[in-house]
């Protein structure tokens, strides 16, 4: 469903996309005008009491888009009624609640991002946050209820080399309250994407994760990561 925007130069998927996504089949209303865009939408999700299975879930959306010869911008918000039923958290409370649903609360989440561009510089901010504490015995931190949260910041450089459109980007990503869904506490990574053709692009990343501190319910320590890919569109 449209909950978060999840843009990055990076190969790894962004923190906030490992918290956040939300795979569900949606109905959708979008309106955009004068670069004013928003909408809403419905779907069947599935943190809810199976004997009262119903459309009760639902989300919105609202933003501004520009784009000039020199520049471009986008700053959006979004709503989701259930932070629960990301794909992460699902997959944490699943095993606990399943099949019947019978004891959770539905816990609201926000997101918001600003993506700007100017020449060959871009620079990429997204927050998404629960709005409250899940219950304590199905998705706790240190003791109390969990309100997770995370965010990622993005600065890209594009320029050609040798014929290449090439791109040098680093990010800093980071996650709160999120130890039980074993995300990382902090990323920093670096990425360099060359574009071969139009739709051929190779790319290597390097990212050091920290964990959680053992006070905290993680190990406290560091890993690194290397990933080479070229990737291919059709």
């Amino acid at each position: 469903v449209p909950f978060g925007n999840f843009e990055t130069y990076m190969v790894s998927d962004p923190l906030t996309l490992e918290l956040a996504e939300t795979r569900e089949k949606a109905a959708q209303l979008l309106v955009e005008t004068g670069g004013f865009y928003g909408s809403v939408y419905l779907f069947n999700g599935t943190t809810q009491d199976d004997e009262d299975d119903m459309i009760d879930h639902y989300g919105g959306n609202l933003g501004f888009a520009q784009e000039t010869d020199s520049f471009s911008y986008d700053v959006g918000i979004g709503y989701i009624n259930d932070m629960g039923d990301t794909g992460s958290i699902g997959d944490m409370l699943e095993p606990k609640l399943s099949p019947k649903w019978v004891n959770y609360d539905y816990v609201d989440g926000f997101s918001g991002h600003l993506i700007f561009k100017i020449g060959p510089v871009s620079l990429t901010g997204e927050y998404v946050t629960a709005l409250d504490q899940f219950d304590a015995s199905q998705f706790a931190f240190n003791g109390n209820g969990a309100e997770p949260k995370a965010w990622n910041l993005e600065a890209g450089y594009t320029l050609p080399i040798a014929s290449y459109e090439t791109t040098f980007a680093l990010g800093y990503q980071g996650t709160d309250e999120a130890v039980a869904l074993a995300l990382p506490e902090t990323r920093i990574s670096g990425v360099v994407s060359v574009a071969l053709n139009d739709n051929t692009t190779a790319s290597l990343e390097y990212a050091v994760d920290e964990d959680y501190e053992t006070s905290d319910g993680g190990t406290g320590e560091d890993a690194d990561s290397v990933i080479l890919q070229l990737a291919v569109e059709f």
